[in-house]
């Protein structure tokens, strides 16, 4: 699903140029760079971590159904009321 999710974000990018042109500026990634890594991306795609923000059952699905090797915890909420 991630990869997926990548590869759709990509191709977008992709389908549109100019306002990748003009985001560029601000950015300083070609429209080239991300064609090249669409292209890239479609025959190899190595994932080393993800951020994500989660309900304690859904991580703990995940833990148990993907492969998950490490999982850093950070800015945990106790409480619906704590900030």
């Amino acid at each position: 699903m991630l990869e997926q999710k990548y590869l759709s974000m990509l191709k977008m990018m992709c389908d549109h140029k100019g306002f990748v042109d003009t985001l560029s500026s601000y950015s300083g990634i070609s429209y080239q760079k991300y064609v090249d890594n669409y292209k890239k991306a479609q025959k190899e795609i190595l994932a080393y971590g993800v951020r994500v923000s989660v309900k304690k059952n859904v991580l703990l699905d995940m833990i148990e159904k993907e492969n998950i090797s490490y999982a850093y915890i950070h800015d945990i909420k106790l409480s619906q009321y704590q900030k």
